[in-house]
């Protein structure tokens, strides 16, 4: 399992569902991060999820967000970037990191 273990993708689909701002659930989200994992979680909010869950990510994928949650991912990510999110088209996203400028991508269809 994950909890033994070092170095794993853990990945969560419909956090509105699978985590559902689930207090008990915030070990996971600390021991992820101290055992090295990367946690891929799909939600379409981030108030899907607990600000303490929130503080733990490191990468972001924001696509197309309206100005209410993208209010949520600027103020977790303190970057005033992220408020393209309102604007984003087809196929592009923003990729948030802790300690760096948010950058506009393009997926390939």
């Amino acid at each position: 399992t994950a909890w033994a273990n070092t170095d794993c993708v853990v990945c969560a689909d419909e956090a509105a569902v699978t985590i559902a701002r689930e207090r008990e659930l915030m070990p996971a989200f600390t021991m992820m991060n101290r055992n090295k994992h990367r946690f891929i979680f799909i939600c379409h909010s981030g108030a899907d999820l607990l600000p303490g869950m929130r503080g733990q990510i490191d990468h972001l994928f924001l696509f197309l967000q309206s100005p209410e949650g993208m209010d949520v991912w600027r103020d977790t990510f303190a970057d005033e970037r992220l408020r393209e999110a309102t604007r984003l088209n087809q196929y592009e996203c923003l990729l948030a990191r802790r300690f760096k400028p948010a950058e506009k991508i393009m997926l390939t269809p």
